[in-house]
C-alpha cells in the first residue's frame, strides 16, 4: 500500500482561538494564514487547512474561511 500523508501547514483555532495565538479574526490572521498559503503556492507544495467545521457556524466564520480558500 502507498501512503502520503501531506504534513499540515495551519489550523484555525491556533490562529484565532484566544487561548493559542488569539489573533480572532483579524487582518493579522487572515495575513499570516495568507502568506503560508501563498508559500506553498509560490514553491508547488499543497496548502493543507485544518478548518473544524463547528467554526462555519456563522457569518464571520464563514466570510474568514471564504477570504482564505479564494
Amino acid at each position: 500500500m502507498r501512503l502520503s500523508e501531506p504534513p499540515l501547514i495551519v489550523m484555525e483555532c491556533s490562529v484565532i482561538a484566544e487561548r493559542y495565538l488569539g489573533l480572532g479574526y483579524s487582518e493579522a490572521a487572515l495575513a499570516m494564514m495568507l502568506g503560508y498559503r501563498d508559500t506553498c503556492r509560490r514553491f508547488g507544495g499543497d496548502f493543507t487547512l485544518l478548518w473544524h467545521n463547528s467554526r462555519l457556524g456563522n457569518a464571520a466564520d464563514r466570510r474568514f474561511y471564504q477570504a482564505l480558500v479564494a
